[in-house]
């Protein structure tokens, strides 16, 4: 008789993964999915805890950064600013 064991990991919707990087990579792909239905308790823990639910939360904020370095979101609020005033 032969007795193996693998480690599983699972990811935030119980997806499982056999590899780690893979379940790593699932999750960051999918942050966006962990931030429904957030609840402000939810979010204040993510803050001052940390955790899963605040690396999400980071990810998703980075990738709204990108799109909008990508649609010049930035750059707009700059020639809008008003002569003399400091740019937001």
């Amino acid at each position: 008789m032969k007795i193996e064991r693998a480690e599983i990991y699972v990811a935030f919707d119980g997806t499982r993964f056999t590899v780690k990087e893979e379940c790593v990579a699932y999750e960051r792909d999918h942050a966006t999915d962990v931030l429904v239905g957030l609840k402000k308790a939810q979010i204040v823990s993510a803050i001052e805890e940390g955790g899963e639910l605040a690396d999400a939360i980071e990810r998703v904020g980075y990738l709204i950064g990108l799109a909008r370095r990508k649609r010049g979101d930035f750059k707009k609020r700059m020639t809008k600013a008003q002569p003399g005033s400091a740019p937001l």
